[in-house]
């Protein structure tokens, strides 16, 4: 049984699910359990596992990684010069070696073919990347107002979910709440409609289209 994301439990739920997951691995000994959590997000102790670490990215599976993200994509030219750069550019080879942000730069490269200078622009990129392509390559069709907002207002909508559930701690909700959020900054547009059906539409477009989560963590450099 996997156990995913343990550090994505809330704080004041922690203890609670922390004796569930104890007493339920106790009660079924006989199974075989896997829990995973991020490196000291969380105070934790369970009896009788044994805790590994993932370990980082090498060259070869940062190579690997790489020629088969843009092999999929047939652009083998693209596959050479992304390891090539690399090579070249020992601070984002450092990046590289997390998944994560491998998936950024690839997302990156394959726009621009090259590298950003930091973390903070490669978060920028990353993100204009996926506000630009993401509702084509999912087939997402917007007749309302959420389909006529620049790439700013978007980045903007999103900056203002983002930041106030952060603020709040609060990284998981209902899809009805975000979407009260995204009616909310809509509604205070120009030439915005009146009409509550079609704000709504609006909302469920704009929902559709984005991952809140990924948001965070493009904005706040969530690990």
């Amino acid at each position: 049984m996997l156990l995913d994301g343990l550090d994505e439990v809330r704080a004041t739920d922690s203890a609670r699910v922390l004796k569930l997951i104890q007493d339920f691995t106790t009660d079924y000994l006989e199974n075989q359990f896997v829990i995973t959590c991020r490196i000291a997000s969380r105070e934790y102790t369970f009896q009788k596992f044994t805790e590994v670490e993932v370990a980082d990215f090498n060259d070869g599976q940062i190579k690997s990684f790489s020629q088969k993200w843009f092999t999929a994509k047939n652009d083998i030219v693209k596959a050479k010069k992304f390891v090539e750069k690399l090579q070249a550019d020992k601070p984002i080879r450092e990046l590289a070696s997390n998944p994560l942000l491998l998936t950024l730069l690839c997302l990156v490269f394959e726009e621009s073919a090259s590298f950003p200078e930091n973390r903070s622009e490669l978060y920028k990129e990353s993100l204009d990347v996926l506000l630009k392509k993401w509702d084509v390559k999912r087939n997402i069709e917007c007749d309302q107002v959420y389909k006529k907002l620049s790439l700013k207002r978007k980045e903007d909508l999103l900056s203002q979910i983002a930041y106030s559930t952060f603020e709040q701690g609060q990284y998981f909700f209902k899809q009805k709440e975000v979407e009260k959020r995204i009616i909310g900054y809509i509604s205070n547009l120009p030439d915005c409609s009146d009409d509550p059906e079609a704000l709504q539409l609006d909302s469920c477009c704009g929902l559709q289209s984005r991952s809140t989560r990924l948001t965070n963590k493009a904005l706040f450099g969530s690990q």
